[in-house]
Protein backbone atom coordinates (compact mmCIF):
# COMPACT_ATOMS: atom_id res chain seq x y z
CA UNK A 1 0.00 0.00 0.00
CA UNK A 2 1.70 3.10 -0.72
CA UNK A 3 1.84 6.51 1.36
CA UNK A 4 -1.27 8.30 -0.44
CA UNK A 5 -3.41 5.01 0.46
CA UNK A 6 -2.69 4.84 3.50
CA UNK A 7 -3.50 8.65 4.48
CA UNK A 8 -7.09 8.16 2.86
CA UNK A 9 -7.55 4.54 4.61
CA UNK A 10 -9.94 4.81 7.39
CA UNK A 11 -7.81 1.95 9.54
CA UNK A 12 -5.61 5.05 10.17
CA UNK A 13 -6.07 7.80 12.85
CA UNK A 14 -3.79 10.66 13.06
CA UNK A 15 -3.82 12.18 16.09
CA UNK A 16 -3.03 15.97 16.56
CA UNK A 17 0.31 15.54 18.29
CA UNK A 18 1.36 13.69 15.37
CA UNK A 19 0.74 10.04 17.16
CA UNK A 20 -1.06 7.83 14.64
CA UNK A 21 -3.60 5.00 15.56
CA UNK A 22 -4.30 1.80 13.72
CA UNK A 23 -7.19 0.10 13.58
CA UNK A 24 -7.96 -3.56 12.93
CA UNK A 25 -4.15 -4.18 12.09
CA UNK A 26 -3.18 -6.08 9.36
CA UNK A 27 -0.41 -8.22 7.54
CA UNK A 28 0.28 -5.52 4.68
CA UNK A 29 1.13 -2.98 7.51
CA UNK A 30 4.36 -4.98 8.55
CA UNK A 31 7.31 -3.00 7.65
CA UNK A 32 9.24 0.03 8.32
CA UNK A 33 7.16 3.13 9.63
CA UNK A 34 8.67 6.98 9.70
CA UNK A 35 6.86 10.20 10.49
CA UNK A 36 7.86 13.36 8.51
CA UNK A 37 7.37 16.83 9.57
CA UNK A 38 7.55 20.23 8.12
CA UNK A 39 9.05 22.99 10.14
CA UNK A 40 8.42 26.87 9.62
CA UNK A 41 10.93 27.26 7.28
CA UNK A 42 9.11 24.36 5.06
CA UNK A 43 11.80 21.99 5.78
CA UNK A 44 11.41 18.07 5.74
CA UNK A 45 12.19 16.56 9.01
CA UNK A 46 12.67 12.77 9.18
CA UNK A 47 11.96 10.94 12.27
CA UNK A 48 13.86 7.52 13.01
CA UNK A 49 12.32 4.52 11.41
CA UNK A 50 10.04 2.19 13.63
CA UNK A 51 9.80 -1.68 12.53
CA UNK A 52 6.20 -2.68 13.00
CA UNK A 53 5.92 -6.58 13.15
CA UNK A 54 2.46 -8.02 12.62
CA UNK A 55 2.51 -11.40 14.27
CA UNK A 56 0.74 -14.22 12.15
CA UNK A 57 0.88 -17.59 13.72
CA UNK A 58 2.55 -20.47 11.75
CA UNK A 59 1.08 -23.76 10.71
CA UNK A 60 2.18 -26.91 12.07
CA UNK A 61 6.07 -28.37 10.56
CA UNK A 62 6.11 -31.47 8.69
CA UNK A 63 8.82 -33.87 7.23
CA UNK A 64 9.69 -34.40 4.17
CA UNK A 65 11.67 -37.20 3.26
CA UNK A 66 12.70 -37.43 -0.51
CA UNK A 67 10.73 -34.73 -1.26
CA UNK A 68 7.80 -36.57 -0.17
CA UNK A 69 5.72 -35.27 2.68
CA UNK A 70 5.63 -38.27 5.68
CA UNK A 71 2.58 -39.34 6.87
CA UNK A 72 1.95 -37.77 10.15
CA UNK A 73 0.08 -41.32 11.14
CA UNK A 74 3.25 -43.46 10.02
CA UNK A 75 6.18 -42.04 11.78
CA UNK A 76 8.40 -45.34 11.51
CA UNK A 77 10.78 -45.08 8.78
CA UNK A 78 12.73 -47.79 7.69
CA UNK A 79 16.33 -47.03 6.33
CA UNK A 80 19.38 -49.35 5.10
CA UNK A 81 22.68 -49.02 7.22
CA UNK A 82 25.30 -46.98 6.30
CA UNK A 83 22.65 -45.02 3.31
CA UNK A 84 22.96 -41.33 3.73
CA UNK A 85 19.56 -39.73 5.40
CA UNK A 86 18.32 -36.42 3.87
CA UNK A 87 15.44 -34.84 5.59
CA UNK A 88 13.64 -31.34 4.87
CA UNK A 89 11.53 -29.70 7.38
CA UNK A 90 8.38 -27.15 6.51
CA UNK A 91 6.60 -24.91 7.91
CA UNK A 92 4.13 -23.04 5.86
CA UNK A 93 3.50 -19.44 6.80
CA UNK A 94 3.78 -16.96 9.88
CA UNK A 95 5.30 -13.95 10.52
CA UNK A 96 7.63 -13.28 11.59
CA UNK A 97 9.49 -16.07 9.92
CA UNK A 98 9.48 -19.02 12.04
CA UNK A 99 12.68 -20.79 13.52
CA UNK A 100 13.27 -24.78 12.70
CA UNK A 101 16.28 -26.44 14.47
CA UNK A 102 17.27 -29.78 14.64
CA UNK A 103 17.51 -32.65 17.24
CA UNK A 104 18.57 -36.32 17.54
CA UNK A 105 17.31 -38.59 20.55
CA UNK A 106 18.50 -41.86 20.50
CA UNK A 107 16.83 -44.86 21.90
CA UNK A 108 16.99 -45.46 25.93
CA UNK A 109 20.14 -47.81 26.95
CA UNK A 110 21.97 -47.13 23.24
CA UNK A 111 25.86 -47.25 23.99
CA UNK A 112 27.49 -45.23 20.96
CA UNK A 113 30.78 -45.77 22.66
CA UNK A 114 30.59 -49.65 21.98
CA UNK A 115 29.75 -48.97 18.22
CA UNK A 116 32.77 -46.63 18.42
CA UNK A 117 30.52 -44.35 16.88
CA UNK A 118 31.58 -39.97 17.20
CA UNK A 119 28.98 -37.24 18.54
CA UNK A 120 29.66 -36.05 15.18
CA UNK A 121 28.81 -38.76 13.10
CA UNK A 122 25.83 -39.10 14.81
CA UNK A 123 24.10 -35.49 14.45
CA UNK A 124 22.34 -34.58 11.75
CA UNK A 125 23.97 -31.79 9.34
CA UNK A 126 22.13 -28.89 8.21
CA UNK A 127 22.23 -27.58 5.05
CA UNK A 128 22.52 -24.22 4.59
CA UNK A 129 20.92 -22.85 1.05
CA UNK A 130 21.49 -19.26 -0.01
CA UNK A 131 17.76 -18.47 -0.25
CA UNK A 132 17.84 -18.93 3.36
CA UNK A 133 19.92 -15.02 2.94
CA UNK A 134 17.11 -13.53 1.16
CA UNK A 135 15.16 -10.67 2.40
CA UNK A 136 11.95 -12.88 4.62
CA UNK A 137 8.41 -12.18 2.72
CA UNK A 138 5.44 -12.46 4.86
CA UNK A 139 3.78 -15.91 4.83
CA UNK A 140 6.55 -17.60 2.51
CA UNK A 141 7.22 -20.09 5.49
CA UNK A 142 10.42 -21.68 6.19
CA UNK A 143 12.53 -24.51 5.02
CA UNK A 144 15.55 -26.32 6.75
CA UNK A 145 16.85 -29.30 4.96
CA UNK A 146 19.37 -31.98 6.82
CA UNK A 147 21.15 -34.56 6.29
CA UNK A 148 23.27 -38.00 8.14
CA UNK A 149 26.02 -38.51 6.12
CA UNK A 150 25.75 -42.44 7.26
CA UNK A 151 22.80 -44.37 9.12
CA UNK A 152 24.02 -46.66 11.94
CA UNK A 153 22.52 -49.39 14.16
CA UNK A 154 22.96 -47.31 17.06
CA UNK A 155 20.67 -45.11 15.06
CA UNK A 156 17.66 -47.60 15.57
CA UNK A 157 14.81 -46.21 17.05
CA UNK A 158 16.47 -42.93 17.52
CA UNK A 159 13.68 -40.19 16.93
CA UNK A 160 15.00 -37.07 15.04
CA UNK A 161 12.83 -33.99 15.53
CA UNK A 162 12.45 -30.92 13.41
CA UNK A 163 11.52 -27.96 16.35
CA UNK A 164 10.03 -24.84 15.49
CA UNK A 165 9.78 -21.59 17.26
CA UNK A 166 7.82 -18.96 16.84
CA UNK A 167 7.11 -15.45 18.83
CA UNK A 168 2.91 -16.76 18.78
CA UNK A 169 3.55 -19.81 20.14
CA UNK A 170 4.03 -20.44 24.13
CA UNK A 171 5.01 -23.64 23.55
CA UNK A 172 7.76 -25.05 20.72
CA UNK A 173 5.95 -27.15 18.20
CA UNK A 174 8.16 -30.12 16.56
CA UNK A 175 7.24 -33.13 13.98
CA UNK A 176 9.39 -35.91 14.39
CA UNK A 177 9.86 -39.57 13.24
CA UNK A 178 11.57 -42.99 14.75
CA UNK A 179 14.29 -44.66 12.54
CA UNK A 180 14.19 -48.58 12.22
CA UNK A 181 17.41 -49.00 10.72
CA UNK A 182 17.76 -52.05 8.75
CA UNK A 183 20.62 -54.15 8.15
CA UNK A 184 22.57 -54.37 5.10
CA UNK A 185 22.09 -57.66 2.68
CA UNK A 186 24.42 -58.92 -0.47
CA UNK A 187 24.62 -55.59 -2.48
CA UNK A 188 24.92 -57.27 -5.56
CA UNK A 189 21.45 -58.71 -5.12
CA UNK A 190 20.45 -55.62 -4.06
CA UNK A 191 20.83 -53.90 -6.98
CA UNK A 192 19.74 -56.03 -9.23
CA UNK A 193 16.56 -56.21 -7.71
CA UNK A 194 15.88 -52.71 -7.85
CA UNK A 195 17.39 -52.13 -11.50
CA UNK A 196 14.06 -54.13 -11.99
CA UNK A 197 11.76 -51.07 -10.86
CA UNK A 198 11.90 -47.77 -12.62
CA UNK A 199 10.85 -46.12 -9.55
CA UNK A 200 11.05 -47.92 -5.79
CA UNK A 201 8.80 -47.19 -2.68
CA UNK A 202 9.73 -48.12 0.34
CA UNK A 203 6.46 -49.78 2.36
CA UNK A 204 4.54 -47.15 4.20
CA UNK A 205 2.25 -48.26 6.72
CA UNK A 206 -1.11 -47.56 7.63
CA UNK A 207 -2.99 -49.52 10.58
CA UNK A 208 -6.93 -49.12 11.08
CA UNK A 209 -9.08 -50.17 13.65
CA UNK A 210 -12.73 -51.32 14.10
CA UNK A 211 -13.92 -49.73 16.24
CA UNK A 212 -12.57 -46.73 15.25
CA UNK A 213 -9.30 -45.29 17.80
CA UNK A 214 -10.37 -43.97 21.19
CA UNK A 215 -13.15 -46.33 21.81
CA UNK A 216 -12.99 -48.47 24.74
CA UNK A 217 -12.71 -51.91 24.20
CA UNK A 218 -14.51 -54.26 25.95
CA UNK A 219 -13.95 -57.64 26.44
CA UNK A 220 -16.32 -60.17 24.42
CA UNK A 221 -17.21 -57.50 21.69
CA UNK A 222 -16.08 -57.97 18.09
CA UNK A 223 -12.50 -56.46 17.02
CA UNK A 224 -10.93 -56.00 13.22
CA UNK A 225 -7.24 -54.64 12.79
CA UNK A 226 -6.33 -53.59 9.28
CA UNK A 227 -2.81 -52.95 8.11
CA UNK A 228 -2.76 -51.54 4.48
CA UNK A 229 0.79 -51.55 2.65
CA UNK A 230 2.21 -49.21 0.42
CA UNK A 231 4.87 -49.83 -1.96
CA UNK A 232 6.32 -50.29 -5.48
CA UNK A 233 6.57 -53.22 -5.94
CA UNK A 234 3.69 -54.26 -4.03
CA UNK A 235 4.27 -55.78 -0.56
CA UNK A 236 2.12 -58.70 1.59
CA UNK A 237 1.60 -57.28 5.35
CA UNK A 238 1.66 -59.57 7.85
CA UNK A 239 0.89 -59.00 11.67
CA UNK A 240 2.90 -59.73 14.98
CA UNK A 241 1.88 -59.76 18.41
CA UNK A 242 4.59 -59.06 20.75
CA UNK A 243 7.26 -59.96 18.02
CA UNK A 244 5.47 -63.22 17.51
CA UNK A 245 2.40 -64.72 15.57
CA UNK A 246 -0.72 -63.25 16.21
CA UNK A 247 -3.59 -64.91 18.60
CA UNK A 248 -5.60 -64.86 15.27
CA UNK A 249 -5.09 -66.02 12.10
CA UNK A 250 -4.56 -63.23 9.56
CA UNK A 251 -6.52 -62.71 6.18
CA UNK A 252 -5.05 -62.59 2.48
CA UNK A 253 -6.08 -58.95 2.71
CA UNK A 254 -4.48 -57.94 6.03
CA UNK A 255 -6.94 -58.15 8.61
CA UNK A 256 -6.69 -59.81 12.05
CA UNK A 257 -10.11 -60.42 13.32
CA UNK A 258 -11.26 -60.76 16.96
CA UNK A 259 -14.75 -62.68 17.02
CA UNK A 260 -14.65 -62.04 20.62
CA UNK A 261 -12.18 -60.08 22.03
CA UNK A 262 -10.74 -61.20 25.67
CA UNK A 263 -7.71 -59.78 27.95
CA UNK A 264 -5.11 -62.29 26.52
CA UNK A 265 -5.73 -60.25 23.51
CA UNK A 266 -3.87 -57.28 24.77
CA UNK A 267 -0.39 -56.37 23.87
CA UNK A 268 1.91 -54.88 21.08
CA UNK A 269 0.80 -55.24 17.59
CA UNK A 270 2.69 -54.28 14.63
CA UNK A 271 2.71 -54.78 10.64
CA UNK A 272 5.28 -55.98 9.12
CA UNK A 273 6.74 -56.60 5.33
CA UNK A 274 9.36 -58.25 3.35
CA UNK A 275 10.46 -55.96 0.30
CA UNK A 276 13.03 -56.07 -2.14
CA UNK A 277 15.33 -58.43 -0.15
CA UNK A 278 14.94 -56.27 3.52
CA UNK A 279 12.51 -56.33 6.24
CA UNK A 280 10.44 -53.52 7.38
CA UNK A 281 8.30 -52.69 10.44
CA UNK A 282 5.67 -50.24 11.13
CA UNK A 283 5.59 -48.37 14.71
CA UNK A 284 4.03 -50.57 17.32
CA UNK A 285 0.58 -49.97 18.74
CA UNK A 286 -1.09 -51.73 22.21
CA UNK A 287 -4.01 -52.72 22.01
CA UNK A 288 -5.59 -52.39 25.52
CA UNK A 289 -8.89 -55.05 26.23
CA UNK A 290 -10.89 -54.24 29.26
CA UNK A 291 -12.50 -56.15 31.25
CA UNK A 292 -15.98 -56.53 30.22
CA UNK A 293 -17.83 -55.20 33.65
CA UNK A 294 -14.83 -52.33 34.03
CA UNK A 295 -16.40 -48.92 35.12
CA UNK A 296 -15.41 -45.90 33.07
Amino acid sequence: MDRTTRVTDYRFIKEANGALTITNVMLEDDGKWQCEAENTRQYTLNARPVKLVVLDRPKPPYLLIDSRRLDAGNIFVPVKENSELNLACVSEGGNPKPTLTWEVLLSPGVDRHAQKVSVEDMELEEIKNEKDKNTYKINSGAKSEARLKAVYRTHHNARILCVMEHPTLKIRQNASLLLDVQSTSTTVITINVYELYECKDTPSFAISRTPGFGYPLREGIEVSLKCDVDSNPPSTPRWQKDDGEPPVPQTGDGFLNFTSIRREHSGWYKCTSRHLNFQYSSIGYYLSVRCKYMTE
